[in-house]
């Protein structure tokens, strides 16, 4: 069991981390004009959120930390508004899963991804007031991501184009022709 003191590092140092990391990655889907580099920020933004979203719902892992560690009376939050977001991500990216889909309407939208980010930021939020015996208020203030302004994703939108084509993509190592 980690001491308060540990507890608090670990917060400081890399709970906050994940919390930088998903709004910035967030706001790097809506920003970038790259399929590629949407795809590397969709991926990321992935980790991060399966991380925040196990830290305030799971507790299997002895070697992980999780928001029941820190409160005595902590109630995991409803997750009925992003179970389905959170098993397709599994499904999606985080595994090699047989049955991942191929048409990109059947795929995760990026305004699914921005309701997941929604959900996260008020569930940490919410967890981070609540414990407040420990000093974490200092990652309220990192600015959470602010949706773009103008920005209309279309469903089926999952990045945009990269402009690569098939023989204009670069190959690597030994390829047979």
């Amino acid at each position: 069991m980690a001491t308060k003191q540990g507890k608090q590092v670990w917060v400081e140092k890399h709970l906050s981390y994940e919390i930088d990391m998903l709004r910035h990655t967030i706001t790097a889907m809506h920003e970038t004009g790259d399929q590629l580099q949407y795809n590397v920020q969709y991926e990321s933004f992935s980790v991060h959120a399966r991380n925040l979203y196990q830290f305030l719902t799971d507790h299997k892992d002895q070697r992980t930390l999780y928001a029941e560690d820190f409160l005595d009376d902590y109630k995991k939050p409803d997750t009925n508004a992003v179970k389905g977001f959170m098993n397709t991500l599994n499904e999606q990216v985080l595994h090699p899963h047989k049955n991942r889909k191929i048409n990109a309407a059947d795929k995760i939208q990026i305004d699914d991804a921005y309701e997941a980010y929604k959900w996260l930021e008020t569930q940490m939020t919410t967890f981070l007031r609540e414990a407040s015996a420990f000093s974490y208020q200092a990652i309220l203030f990192i600015q959470p991501c602010v949706r773009p302004s103008g920005f209309n994703a279309q469903h089926g939108w999952t990045g945009p184009s990269s402009g690569l084509s098939a023989s204009s993509k670069p190959s690597f190592g030994n390829t047979k022709s």
